[in-house]
């Protein structure tokens, strides 16, 4: 009978409302500091206003879609699964053979890394994401992940079997 485990990782709403009142702040004194700003009298703070707005509106409703998912790891078998779930919808994101995966490691992820990569983790900058290569037919790809030591280590044990 191969290795089975599972595990949910949900995204803690407390970062999230502290970088929402941080980002919401700062919108406010960027707005203040274009109110005064005038090009050949216009004022520059009719156009900043509703970009700003715009961005923060779409900052919030992007944390608070994720703070809704929960992303579940699971091993069945040869098969390493990943899942998001979100409004009690299962998603399957990734179904990969462990005898594909080139390897899992720890890693920062860079500011581009984080947009334009492949992300199964709660939170974009944190010091426990795991970077894994690998194979889909003739290409390597990677995705990040927060996995927890125990995941880690049993595909690390399912790969040398």
């Amino acid at each position: 009978m191969g290795i089975m485990h599972k595990e949910v990782l949900k995204k803690r709403k407390a970062p999230v409302l502290i970088l929402s009142i941080i980002m919401i702040s700062i919108a406010i004194v960027i707005s203040q500091v274009f109110r005064t700003v005038n090009i050949s009298g216009f004022g520059v703070s009719s156009i900043s206003d509703p970009i700003i707005l715009l961005l923060i509106g779409v900052f919030l409703f992007s944390q608070y879609r994720e703070c809704k998912s929960e992303y579940k790891y699971s091993i069945i078998g040869e098969d390493f699964i990943i899942n998001r779930i979100s409004d009690k919808k299962v998603n399957t994101l990734q179904d990969i053979n462990i005898n594909d995966i080139i390897y899992i490691k720890k890693t920062k992820v860079g500011f581009l890394a984080a947009i334009f990569s492949k992300r199964y983790a709660c939170s974009a900058f944190s010091f426990d994401v795991y970077c894994c290569r690998y194979r889909d037919g003739n290409k390597i790809r990677k995705f990040y992940f927060q996995p927890s030591c125990c995941l880690v280590d049993k595909i690390n044990r399912k790969k040398v079997a």
